[in-house]
Formats: structure tokens, C-alpha cells, sequence
């Protein structure tokens, strides 16, 4: 992915077994954005998400490299939130936190 400085500071993070889930509050982005708004790139270990139409400047949350390694990124857009979850490669192994770097790109709310 090309370089984009995140400014989405806040959300949620879980650890749910076979997946890692992503939670970001969002006030009417269910009314605001269609799907043709969100982008979801991933590879293996990296994630790229923006939201287009929700604010006057796009909103991006980028992580160079991830925890563990994934197979897959989807999101569900619900009226107050946008989900994000990422399918792990292995199950077994625990997330922590959501990126794999000494000191982490944001904030965890």
C-alpha cells in the first residue's frame, strides 16, 4: 500500500478465538457511508482501512505489520459502528495488541 498516515485514533480491540475483531464507534456511518465507501486492503500481514464520505477528509487506519498473519479482512457497517475482522491464520496463537512493532501506532481505547 501506498504510505497514508492514519488518523483514525480510536477503537476497540478483541481477540476472539479464530479472529481479531476491530471496533470503531462511529456516529451515523450507517446512514452516511455505503459500502462503495469503505476500502479493506490487506496482505498477510498488513491492513489498510479507509472510509470515504464519513468526514471531509477520508478516514484511514493503516498497520504495516500485524501481530500474526491472516487469510482474510472483512468488515460489516452497522448505523453507530464499523467492524473489522481478520481471519488468523492460526487460531491458536494469541493477540496481544494489534500490530507487531515495540511501541504501538495508536492508541487503544
Amino acid at each position: 500500500f501506498g504510505y497514508t498516515k492514519s488518523n483514525i485514533m480510536s477503537y476497540a480491540f478483541l481477540d476472539d478465538g479464530a479472529k481479531v475483531k476491530l471496533y470503531f464507534d462511529l456516529d451515523n456511518i450507517g446512514e452516511k457511508c455505503k459500502d462503495e465507501d469503505i476500502t479493506l486492503d490487506f496482505t498477510e500481514r498488513s491492513l489498510y482501512l479507509e472510509i470515504r464520505n464519513y468526514a471531509e477528509e477520508p478516514q484511514t487506519l493503516r498497520f504495516a505489520r500485524l501481530t500474526a498473519a491472516i487469510s482474510d479482512a472483512t468488515y460489516r457497517l452497522k448505523t453507530n459502528r464499523l467492524i473489522v475482522a481478520l481471519t488468523k491464520v492460526d487460531p491458536e496463537t494469541a493477540w496481544h495488541t494489534i500490530n507487531d512493532k515495540v511501541a504501538p501506532d495508536h492508541e487503544v481505547m
